[in-house]
């Protein structure tokens, strides 16, 4: 449902050093169905729906309901929390378009295993895996996720020395991780792929995207010259503007009805 959500399109005749990618948003963000797909999606990037089947099913739901808004997402009790929030929301969705649209294998579901729901989760934001038709893996993804409200002129820059930072090592570790966790549910062939990473140190065709979620009555173009004015500016460079009217206003609500979604999923009401 993310292609009927977000259009995108590239750059071209620009003069930057960089691929610029536009994401702009259709009237789909207004209909019910797409905010509970997009609610469902946020509920399954941070937990299992089985094992909250097995958990809840024989339980009331209220106490799904709690559990849901109270021990799952970073809440909105200060602006740490918020925007540790508002920073999942935007990995999500930047992970969605990574496998909906660019069709990757991503780390979608590395969210489910913070050990504190009120910080950012480890290593790289969204990271991406192309596999061939033999289910090899043919290239790797790495991305660098910046969700904003506010205005920033060098959030580009920030999100580009973010990118590059032990780019090699971060890399095996979170094929590492994946890698484990694909093992541990059975998925072996996936696994096995997530080990080639690590066992040949990250040596595929690696592209690098920076992913901007950006208010879009915010944003402002001076952002993409600043990056490009960058002296030392690492070839190869895609650059994703995502902008989603009333940011906030969209993220927050789809986390509202996220109980609602969630018992639809445990006990069969949807």
């Amino acid at each position: 449902m993310i292609k009927d959500w977000l259009k995108h399109s590239q750059r071209s005749n620009h003069g930057y050093k960089f691929n610029i990618i536009d994401v702009s948003e259709t009237e789909v963000r207004k209909e019910k169905l797409f905010l509970s797909w997009l609610a469902g999606e946020l509920l399954i990037a941070y937990k299992s729906p089985e094992h909250l089947k097995r958990r809840y099913i024989k339980r009331e739901k209220d106490e799904l309901h709690k559990y849901l808004k109270n021990e799952v997402f970073p809440d909105l009790s200060n602006v740490i929390d918020k925007n540790v929030r508002r920073g999942d929301w935007g990995e999500i969705v930047s992970s969605l378009f990574l496998r909906d649209v660019m069709n990757l294998e991503t780390a979608l579901i590395k969210l489910r295993y913070k050990l504190n729901r009120k910080k950012s989760s480890f290593g790289i934001d969204v990271f991406g895996v192309q596999l061939d038709d033999a289910g090899k893996v043919r290239s790797l993804c790495v991305c660098e996720t910046k969700t904003k409200i506010t205005y920033d002129k060098q959030i580009g820059v920030k999100a580009h020395e973010s990118l590059y930072i032990n780019d090699i090592s971060s890399i095996i570790t979170i094929a590492d991780f994946m890698s484990t966790l694909y093992f541990s549910e059975g998925n072996y062939d996936l696994s096995d792929q997530f080990d080639e990473i690590v066992l040949q140190k990250a040596n595929f065709p690696t592209d690098h995207h920076i992913f901007l979620v950006h208010e879009k009555s915010l944003w402002n173009e001076d952002i993409i010259i600043e990056l490009d004015n960058l002296k030392v500016l690492n070839q190869g460079l895609n650059f994703n503007v995502l902008l989603i009217d009333e940011l906030d206003k969209l993220a927050n609500h789809c986390f509202s009805i996220v109980p609602d979604v969630g018992e639809g999923i445990v006990y069969g009401t949807l």
